[in-house]
């Protein structure tokens, strides 16, 4: 594991895939978060050792403090989830929902740079408003990439995503890679303090 900031997405990656997937083993987890099944014991260890996960005859599942870390994740972004956008970009995508971020939002630049360190080919910021999604530079318009506005306005209507709400989506060659990324901008933005350890 390379980096504090590094092990904050695997840790958050690990709470959300057992919050979605109760009793989820070991070898699933590595799988999904793209770490050896030797790296996820560790992690998985360090988790029960904190009180944070709990193992089951089945795998493993959230404790009461882990389950706070979570829905704290959650009173300021979604789950993490893929989406296309063909003409954008042909790389795997993973986009999360930031509630009410887009006065934290600037050009997107940060953002861009967070993912590129996360592995990611890059990075899109979208600030959701009444009159739909817009780029934070006014120099791009998502009506340029009719497909994905397409897709986007889909989510909108799906989420009930409101004036001020934010997507970030990040690009990769692999979905671990975006999934990381978008991660490690939802944690940047929200200055969680979910570290109860």
């Amino acid at each position: 594991m390379r980096s504090r900031e590094f092990l904050d997405a695997y840790i958050i990656r690990t709470l959300i895939e057992t919050k979605k997937n109760p009793s989820v083993g070991r070898k699933t987890l590595s799988c999904k978060i793209g770490i050896s099944e030797g790296s996820m014991r560790t992690l998985l260890n360090y988790l029960k050792e904190k009180n944070i996960l709990t193992a089951t005859h089945k795998g493993h599942a959230l404790t009461p403090a882990g389950d706070k870390i979570i829905v704290g994740f959650l009173n300021f972004a979604s789950f993490p989830f893929e989406i296309s956008l063909p003409d954008m970009t042909q790389d795997k995508c993973i986009g999360i929902i930031l509630k009410n971020a887009s006065e934290k939002i600037k050009k997107g630049i940060e953002e861009r740079d967070t993912a590129i360190r996360e592995g990611c080919n890059g990075a899109y910021v979208l600030l959701y408003t009444n009159d739909g999604f817009k780029f934070p530079s006014v120099n791009t318009s998502i009506f340029d990439y009719p497909v994905s506005h397409e897709y986007l306005n889909n989510i909108a209507r799906r989420e009930n995503l409101n004036e001020g709400d934010v997507v970030a989506i990040c690009f990769a060659d692999n979905f671990i890679n975006a999934e990381n990324g978008v991660i490690n901008i939802s944690l940047n933005k929200q200055n969680f303090n979910w570290k109860l350890f």
